[in-house]
C-alpha cells in the first residue's frame, strides 16, 4: 500500500512540475506577441530536439524558445511568420 502511495505521490509532483513550466513558457510566448512592442513573433529555427525559435520582428533582441506541445499552437498564423510574403487581411483592401 505505501508503494502505491509513493508512486502516486511521484507523479503528482511530476504532474505539478511540469504544470507550472507549461505555464511559466505560455506566459512568455505571449500567444505569439512581444512583450515589450507587441508586433508578431517569427519562427526562425527548430532545435534538435524539437524547440521552437521565435524572435520579435522589431526588437532585435528579444528571442523566445518554445519546447512544450500546445504552447504555440495559437500562434500569429503561418503566412504572417515568413519573410517576404505579401499579407492581404482584408480582401476589400486589395
Amino acid at each position: 500500500m505505501t508503494i502505491v502511495i509513493a508512486i502516486a505521490s511521484v507523479i503528482l509532483i511530476c504532474g505539478i512540475f511540469f504544470h507550472a513550466a507549461r505555464r511559466s513558457e505560455c506566459r512568455a510566448f505571449n500567444h505569439g506577441y512581444c512583450h515589450q512592442c507587441g508586433s508578431p513573433l517569427q519562427s526562425f529555427d527548430m532545435d534538435s530536439q524539437g524547440g521552437r525559435g521565435y524572435k520579435c520582428r522589431s526588437c532585435p533582441n528579444y528571442t523566445i524558445w518554445v519546447s512544450y506541445p500546445n504552447v504555440d499552437r495559437d500562434a500569429v498564423p503561418r503566412d504572417l511568420q515568413l519573410e517576404g510574403c505579401v499579407v492581404i487581411v482584408n480582401e476589400q483592401d486589395q
